[in-house]
């Protein structure tokens, strides 16, 4: 299933700083914000070309950053959970709403889950940039906009190294293709298992940019929120009764495992559902590697 290859992925992933819980101070300090840290260095930062620069983090404050990122993450994921709870028990909550308020959980996901993978995107204020430009290496006199940036996890040595680049894309955006880049290396299919195919599949085509049938859930959440104003009323809520009835389910696993699924509205809804309960239970694995 797709949240089982996500959950590998990360294994995989926390064996390159030979992350070990048992071996951190886990102060759960802001400090160790991804952002705070990479801004806060003093040194080991060095511009590289125009709106590129790279730092380089040892393996014991990298795996600090993995930990504070996870916990305070993991926080605000549940947060949302709660008020999607809430809306579901709601009478006068319309389903549009809702349905906005799960693709912010499935994005929250989506976040943790690519930084975990080593894809970390954040915005650089212009103040944020003044400081970097301040403490860096910048022998070619390179200069760096303000924006938002991708930062590119490499081991090198005993170190981690980061190359941040600034992308222009928009922060839902950027979650979305990285998370795809990140699937799809390892999306491979199993012969003989059809449903389970049909599961990896569908994410796949959901979650890419370049699909030609599924919108990104980002596109659907601004159709839902912005684009169409009779999606709040009882026209949304007849098309997002199949979608509010797989959340807190695992009804989306069912739904995933057919054969042809097509992109109409309805299920172009209930996509925002299955991709959001797929990520929450695959996060769900990973906390117990992390956090323990």
């Amino acid at each position: 299933m797709p949240e089982l290859i996500l959950r590998d992925l990360v294994i995989d992933k926390l064996r390159d700083s030979d992350y070990n819980p048992l071996r951190l101070s886990k102060s759960k300090s802001t400090a160790y914000f991804f952002k705070n840290y990479i801004t806060g260095l003093d040194d080991d930062v060095e511009i590289l070309d125009d709106n590129a620069f790279e730092v380089y983090v040892n393996l014991s404050e990298y795996n600090e950053i993995i930990f504070t990122e996870t916990y305070y993450g993991s926080m605000k994921i549940s947060k949302q959970l709660a008020a999607i709870s809430a809306l579901l028990r709601s009478t006068d909550a319309p389903r549009a709403w809702l349905l906005v308020t799960v693709y912010y959980h499935s994005f929250f996901c989506a976040n943790l889950i690519t930084r975990l993978l080593g894809r970390y995107s954040c915005y650089l204020s212009q103040k944020e940039i003044t400081n970097i430009k301040a403490t860096a290496n910048n022998p070619k006199r390179k200069e760096l906009s303000y924006g938002n940036y991708v930062g590119y996890v490499a081991n090198s040595n005993d170190v981690i190294k980061i190359r941040f680049k600034n992308e222009g894309d928009k922060p839902h955006h950027t979650a979305w293709k990285n998370l795809c880049d990140k699937f799809t290396l390892s999306s491979r299919g199993v012969d003989g298992d059809t449903a389970r195919n049909n599961r990896i599949n569908l994410f796949k085509r959901i979650i890419k940019d370049s699909s030609n049938d599924w919108p990104l859930p980002s596109e659907i959440r601004n159709t839902w929120n912005y684009s169409d104003i009779l999606l709040y009323l009882k026209r949304g809520d007849g098309i997002a009764n199949e979608f509010c009835s797989m959340i807190g389910t695992h009804k989306d696993i069912e739904w995933a495992s057919r054969n042809k699924i097509q992109p109409d509205e309805r299920n172009i809804a209930t996509s925002v559902a299955y991709v959001s309960s797929t990520l929450n239970r695959s996060l769900e694995a990973i906390k117990t590697k992390i956090l323990r």
